[in-house]
């Protein structure tokens, strides 16, 4: 399963063939099995929040507007810029349109919490790795509160392609002398290379 939602149309509504798509995408009637499957992947989005925070509902907008489209999947319209719309699509099954939302909701909700509380974090990262000289450490955290929310959520059993999304996430932006590799019974990412994971005992 892939887990990163891509763009499968863009337009500028203010064009005729904008207009049209975007009647499609907004104005379009739903059947009762594409309601039915909205619906059951907003509840997916709902329990994850009250399993992990207690909340009782979201936190922003993040994902709640993904609609199922009967012969499409799982789609989000959103308002990029100014008149132009993007169209993400997140999966055409229910346990892969849920994890893909999740992921971005978290990244979400973490780039929000890593903003408002950065200095703090900045020097709780210095202080676990004083090895490490960059001053910014977003992405870090940004895949480390994710895959501490997962493991709330799933406790012992976090798949581990979930693991591997994150540690992988970190390579591709970072690099491999970066912290990358999440420690299950530390629930942290650690910069280790040969850290040997619960998941292959």
């Amino acid at each position: 399963m892939m887990f990163d939602y891509k763009i499968i149309d863009q337009y500028s509504y203010i064009t005729e063939k904008g207009k049209i798509k975007n009647k499609y995408y907004l104005e379009k009637k739903f059947s009762e099995e594409e309601i039915e499957k909205t619906n059951l992947l907003q509840k997916g989005f709902f329990d994850f929040e009250q399993k992990v925070r207690g909340n009782d509902e979201l936190l922003g907008d993040c994902i709640q507007w993904i609609k199922y489209y009967n012969d499409k999947g799982y789609l989000w319209w959103v308002n990029a810029d100014r008149s132009l719309v993007d169209i993400y699509y997140f999966g055409k099954e229910y346990e892969e349109a849920l994890l893909t939302g999740l992921i971005e909701y978290e990244f979400c909700i973490n780039y929000h919490r890593e903003l408002m509380n950065r200095k703090k974090l900045n020097l709780q990262f210095a202080e676990r790795f004083p090895e490490i000289e960059e001053d910014y450490h977003g992405p870090f955290f940004f895949a480390e509160f994710a895959l501490q929310d997962f493991r709330k959520y799933y406790g012992d059993n976090i798949p581990y392609y979930l693991v591997r999304y994150y540690e992988d996430y970190l390579e591709t932006i970072k690099g491999k002398n970066y912290p990358n590799r999440y420690d299950f019974y530390e629930n942290k990412l650690v910069l280790q290379k040969n850290l040997t994971r619960h998941f292959e005992l």
